[in-house]
């Protein structure tokens, strides 16, 4: 009844549910109506968003926008309310995320990074994974920033010079890989001999990279709006 009479549509109820069933099979019903697949309900999810008129609306629902959501749910804002997404969600975000490291030397900002960073190591003492919580990574955010694990393996993989102390016996970190080995950063990132062989690997330079190319996308992301809403504002001018 809610529907029917804020949209002024006279259907009857058995006959909508049995198309949304049935015809099109757009639900499912297991004891409750649900959608047959997540990606249909983030469809619907991120179109609601993009009808909303009111900004300041909009803008309340991207800051609770959790950050991890399925890597989809954020392409389907990008394409559907770019220019909000972007100003209400991505742009806060990364200006937050960058917020953390202002007026942290190099070296500082480095073994922030790092503290939750593990590798994972062969039983020849090869590294041969990176895990751990280093913000953003590519699957997230519609692909606007640097998968930094991936680097970090690549520069670090070859290196072999890792003294024994390091080394933990490996625990649930082997999603199917033969990992025996560990280095928890986080246990070591204090130890200054710890950090030169960080340094060495080449760690600091990428990390420090991957820094500065979020600020670029910060302003980049910004004149973009600002480019958007230049033209919606122009197009309105014509339009009166």
């Amino acid at each position: 009844d809610i529907v029917k009479n804020s949209l002024k549509i006279n259907f009857d109820n058995d006959d909508l549910i049995y198309d949304l069933t049935i015809s099109i099979s757009i639900l499912i019903h297991d004891g409750e109506y649900k959608f047959p697949h997540r990606s249909i309900q983030e469809y619907f999810a991120t179109n609601y968003i993009k009808k909303i008129q009111k900004e300041d609306i909009k803008n309340k629902i991207y800051q609770k926008m959790p950050l991890y959501l399925d890597s989809n749910f954020y392409n389907l804002c990008e394409e559907q309310d770019k220019i909000c997404f972007y100003k209400y969600f991505v742009v806060p975000n990364l200006e937050n995320y960058i917020r953390n490291f202002n007026g942290m030397y190099e070296e500082d900002i480095c073994k922030r990074m790092l503290q939750n960073i593990k590798f994972g190591l062969d039983k020849d003492k090869k590294i041969k994974m990176v895990r751990g919580g280093l913000h953003f990574q590519e699957e997230n955010f519609v692909n606007l920033f640097v998968d930094i694990y991936q680097i970090l393996l690549l520069n670090a993989k070859n290196y072999d010079k890792m003294p024994d102390y390091l080394y933990d016996k490996a625990g649930n970190m082997t999603n199917g890989l033969n990992i025996f080995y560990t280095i928890d950063c986080s246990k070591h990132i204090n130890n200054q001999d710890f950090y030169n062989i960080i340094c060495d690997i080449g760690l600091k330079d990428i990390i420090m990279s991957h820094i500065n190319k979020i600020k670029d996308k910060i302003e980049k992301l910004k004149e973009i709006i600002t480019a958007e809403e230049k033209q919606e504002e122009n197009i309105l001018n014509l339009l009166n």
